[in-house]
């Protein structure tokens, strides 16, 4: 654009009322209305367009969903095998420790008994030398 032709559209648009008159005569002016309204158009979505897109959404969120959906489920068999296969070795451990506990207790038992046994005897060894210690003595 040439600079006299600037200089006059910037007075337009300083000029509220030589504005307004413009905007009047362009839309007054047909060939001039579908020149403004062919080159805003093209940025302009149609309906058509929103409900192409809408449409495109909407898939998009189902597949979307169905593959959340397949993610969570696989994830849920994964976490129930792990729970499973957890609670598994824990009754292994737990049997392991009655077994142990049960061993011990057997163990404890004898040796018990074999106290009792060895305080029987040294209890009858203790007597036994007290009565020659008591004959020697009188």
């Amino acid at each position: 654009m040439a600079a006299g032709a600037e200089d006059v559209v910037e007075a337009i648009v300083q000029n509220k009322p030589a504005l307004r008159k413009l905007a009047l005569a362009i839309v007054n002016d047909s060939d001039l209305r579908l020149a403004v309204i062919n080159s805003i158009i093209r940025d302009v979505a149609t309906k058509s367009d929103l409900d192409s897109l809408r449409k495109e959404i909407d898939q998009k969120m189902d597949s979307l969903r169905k593959e959340i959906d397949q993610k969570m489920d696989s994830l849920r068999k994964e976490i129930d095998q792990k729970m499973d296969s957890l609670r598994k070795e824990i009754d292994q451990k737990m049997d392991s420790l009655r077994k142990d506990a049960n061993s011990m207790e057997s163990r404890i038992a004898r040796i018990e008994g074999q106290m009792g046994l060895i305080i029987g005897i040294n209890v009858a060894v203790l007597v036994a030398v007290i009565g020659v210690l008591i004959r020697l003595i009188f």
